[in-house]
């Protein structure tokens, strides 16, 4: 009976040491023993800069109990079918209770794509968020003074013309400013300037940049015109003058040189000699007419030694004696 009493005694204190042991062993109430996991919504930004392709983006993971271990990550574009992404990093991070993952994603310049990423934690649960994203390349802007036939420009209506270009082909807004003021929003601005310094300013956007393009121009009176135009006017005839005259000197330069020089080599072929002087009387005969010789005459000589009277040879044109063409050269 003591036994009995003393065992059952015995049991009972085993039984609530291992009750309160059972009880230890149970969390408190909003205590989490599990895996951490992703909790809340993750979010996506795109931290490089418009005109960088492949774009950087950079996921958001926000989390409570600790850092999830992330074992799947996806991205599709325009709801296109998901591609799981392999180079991508964990970046260290100063916000409490967040994580945040870089990847990089080759875009289509100049078109706007939803991209949807996905995550999965190593508990499976899964947080997917998208948002819009373009890269675009700067386009180009000069302004263009569009003045008649090259004329400087003048008081009154003036045409100014935005020569943009944009890599991505896409559309243009266009802002005209005249010494700071608003002026127009078409991509031609007509505007009546008065004389004096102006400045003509142009802003570019094409939905991702805005491009800016500035002109000084000096806006001339119609009387300062003419009498630029009156001086050039004078300018232009003199040197005209002096170009004609210049032409007509070498024209005559070389007609001179070619004319002697061509006298020359048809003098050699035909083979005539100088003219004579004080020829005495009876000397010699003309071969041609066969009359005296006489001193006063102009007398011409043949390379062959023939003498004739310089009409003479200049009538028959050829010697008698050798046959050669006559060709008159004189001494100076």
């Amino acid at each position: 009976m003591g036994f009995s009493g003393t065992f059952r005694g015995h049991t009972v204190g085993v039984l609530l040491i291992l009750a309160v042991s059972f009880v230890s062993t149970i969390p408190a109430a909003g205590q989490n023993t599990m895996v951490p996991t992703i909790e809340g919504q993750i979010s996506l930004e795109v931290i490089s800069g418009p005109d960088q392709n492949p774009a950087v983006l950079r996921t958001a993971i926000p989390w409570s109990t600790g850092e999830p271990v992330i074992t799947g990550f996806s991205y599709r574009t325009d709801n296109g079918n998901w591609t799981r992404i392999e180079d991508w990093r964990t970046l260290y991070s100063s916000v409490p209770n967040c994580s945040f993952i870089t990847f990089q994603l080759e875009m289509d310049w100049g078109v706007q794509e939803e991209v949807a990423v996905s995550l999965t934690d190593l508990m499976g649960s899964n947080s997917t968020v998208a948002r819009m994203v373009t890269c675009s390349r700067k386009p180009v802007v000069n302004i263009d003074h569009i003045l008649d036939n090259g004329k400087r420009p003048i008081a009154g209506m003036n045409i100014f013309v935005a020569r943009a270009t944009d890599p991505d082909g896409q559309k243009m807004t266009y802002h005209w400013t005249v010494d700071g003021v608003e002026a127009s929003s078409e991509e031609r601005m007509d505007v009546y300037l008065s004389p004096g310094e102006h400045t003509i300013g142009i802003k570019v956007n094409d939905g991702q940049w805005s491009i800016e393009d500035e002109r000084d121009v000096t806006i001339l009176e119609m009387e300062e015109i003419d009498v630029e135009k009156e001086i050039d006017l004078l300018n232009l005839i003199s040197i005209a003058f002096l170009v004609i005259c210049s032409l007509a000197l070498m024209a005559f330069t070389i007609f001179a040189i070619s004319t002697s020089i061509i006298q020359r080599l048809k003098g050699e072929e035909a083979g005539t000699g100088t003219e004579e002087d004080n020829i005495a009387p009876g000397d010699a005969i003309c071969d041609i007419c066969m009359k005296e010789l006489k001193g006063e005459q102009k007398i011409v000589t043949c390379r062959c030694g023939a003498r004739m009277h310089r009409g003479c040879g200049n009538r028959e044109g050829v010697c008698p004696k050798c046959g050669r063409e006559v060709l008159i050269l004189s001494n100076f």
